[in-house]
């Protein structure tokens, strides 16, 4: 086990088509900020690092992957990363407006009984689907 090696948590990496286009989408729609950007050579990838708060976001373009490949891919896909916001209610109304996204449903679903959280969840897809969870714990539980 490497449990004491284990520092935190250091990034979560979504593939894009468009990388400017979700550099500016994840800057407007949620205030992440840009921090580098790169290519990793070996894997023929453009690299760009984002950050919102402790939230490091990772955004990964592959050339040869067209933009309709990528997101018939992720739209069949359940994997997402969460955000956990003070007023999920809120967070859809502002994020609502946004043409690059859609909301999966209709309303905001309550997730009672996940341990001692009482979870209120709202998930959308971004520019080029991929998953985003918006999580409100109404009982502030500490994981």
């Amino acid at each position: 086990m490497i449990e004491e090696l284990v520092l935190r948590q250091h990034h979560v990496a979504v593939f894009v088509g468009d990388m400017e286009r979700s550099i500016r989408f994840y800057q407007r729609c949620f205030g992440f900020r840009l921090c580098l950007t790169g290519y990793v050579e070996a894997a023929h990838e453009r690299v760009a690092m984002l950050k919102l708060k402790d939230i490091v976001l990772e955004l990964l373009s592959v050339d040869e992957w067209p933009t309709e490949r990528l997101r018939t891919a992720c739209l069949n896909t359940n994997t997402h990363f969460s955000i956990m916001v003070s007023d999920v209610a809120e967070a859809r109304r502002r994020l609502e407006q946004d043409p690059e996204l859609t909301f999966e449903e209709a309303d905001i679903r309550r997730v009672p009984n996940v341990g001692p959280m009482d979870l209120l969840v709202a998930f959308l897809r971004g520019p080029d689907g991929e998953r985003i969870e918006l999580l409100q714990d109404r009982n502030n539980a500490v994981l």
